[in-house]
């Protein structure tokens, strides 16, 4: 399952990577790997559809919501990386986004 919030926080996560002077080769991957930080900022109202941080806010609601994202507790989230794992590089030894596959003894 997609969620609603997916395409829009991946067109952030594009936006900010081009705006940082990213080369376009590495773009699609950063987004891959980002956009669920991206939607939760934008569910937290930490930063608008721009990418752009709002002002008056404070980051630490963003954080928060990330993790809450990212927890194995979120079924939805857990499914999906189940299905479509993030691709790692090879010199990446760390578990990313948390560990779903604990939820049911994966």
């Amino acid at each position: 399952m997609t969620s609603n919030i997916e395409p829009l926080a991946r067109e952030m996560a594009e936006r900010i990577c081009r705006r940082s002077g990213m080369p376009a080769a590495d773009i699609p991957r950063w987004v891959e790997l980002h956009w669920p930080c991206a939607a939760a900022m934008l569910e937290a109202g930490v930063m608008d559809e721009g990418g752009e941080w709002v002002e008056d806010r404070d980051v630490r609601l963003g954080m928060e919501a990330y993790r809450e994202r990212l927890s194995p507790r979120n079924e939805a989230f857990c499914a999906d990386r189940r299905r479509f794992p993030p691709k790692a590089p090879p010199d990446f030894p760390f578990p990313r986004g948390g560990d779903c596959s604990a939820r049911r003894g994966l």
